[in-house]
């Protein structure tokens, strides 16, 4: 039977029908292999939820790096130094990587006149050690262990944007594990190291023009030994890293090359009234005075 209203005309409508459940969708259609599949607006979310998975931090993963660029313009040098006391000067990096390619490092020594090699890279090899470094964490600044008398260090410096931070390692070790092991692994690479395909060429001499004496004290008075120091006062020139640095240039090079090649790394040299012993640095790319030769930290 039909129900009333309020007004008292018949309702068509049943309570049965009112209440009736929607009818149900259809299920998704199966694929030939008898699974459902998804509907097409969902992809785009899941695709872009696994994008947004391979943009997390703490590693370069393949993400497009920007290099620097420039034959001046360093990208990143290792540095390793000896355990204290050390003698005064700055030895040659380990190597020193610029943003034209080129990775310089010691070459061999004739007399007491230090070499340095370069070699030019291909863009894929520069693009990996970056990406090394990025990965160990070099994009901003850490020290790993504390100074010790007896304990050689290691500084590593990388551009980096906003900056050229530099990370400090104390008694670095290849074989420990973590980012004080791949700090050190990175810095132990050689150019020789890498594939052939990621050389161009072979490494050839640096010819530098700048050299940098740094002069340490080795007693007063003249050593019977020693050999006179022809190229100004030793002991005049700016303070660093416990010596006195100066800088040769032009014929004053010249003449120390000549002198050099004769002379031993352990020659003595007098100046006025002390005899000093003597570091030999030729400056790389971008360097431009002793200043440029402080060890940070």
């Amino acid at each position: 039977m039909g129900t009333r209203s309020r007004h008292g005309t018949s309702n068509p409508v049943s309570r049965r029908s009112r209440l009736a459940p929607l009818p149900r969708a259809a299920p998704p259609p199966r694929t030939s292999a008898g699974r459902r599949t998804l509907p097409s607006l969902l992809i785009p979310a899941v695709s872009l939820v696994l994008l947004l998975a391979g943009c997390g931090t703490g590693s370069a993963g393949t993400s497009k790096i920007t290099l620097p660029s420039g034959a001046e313009t360093l990208v990143l040098r290792a540095q390793h130094y000896p355990s204290s006391p050390a003698a005064p000067g700055t030895p040659l990096p380990d190597y020193a990587l610029y943003g034209d390619r080129k990775i310089y490092t010691p070459g061999p020594t004739t007399g007491a006149l230090p070499g340095v090699r370069v070699q030019l890279l291909t863009v894929q090899a520069v693009e990996r050690l970056y990406r090394r470094a990025l990965d160990a964490g070099l994009d901003q600044a850490h020290t790993y262990g504390s100074p010790a008398p007896d304990a050689p260090g290691l500084i590593v410096t990388l551009a980096a944007a906003g900056g050229t931070p530099v990370t400090k390692v104390f008694k670095p070790d290849p074989a420990e594990k973590g980012r004080r092991g791949d700090v050190a692994r990175l810095a132990a690479m050689t150019p020789d190291q890498l594939p052939p395909a990621d050389r161009t060429g072979g490494s050839v001499p640096y010819a530098y023009t700048r050299l940098a004496v740094t002069a340490g004290i080795w007693g007063s008075g003249k050593a019977p030994e020693a050999r006179p120091w022809p190229l100004g006062p030793l002991g005049d020139g700016e303070q660093v890293n416990g010596g006195s640095c100066t800088v040769l240039t032009g014929a004053d090079l010249d003449r120390a090359r000549t002198l050099l090649t004769s002379a031993r790394p352990d020659t003595l040299w007098t100046s006025g009234n002390s005899t000093f012993r003597l570091q030999f640095r030729p400056l790389l790319p971008g360097e431009r005075g002793c200043g440029d030769l402080k060890l940070a930290g």
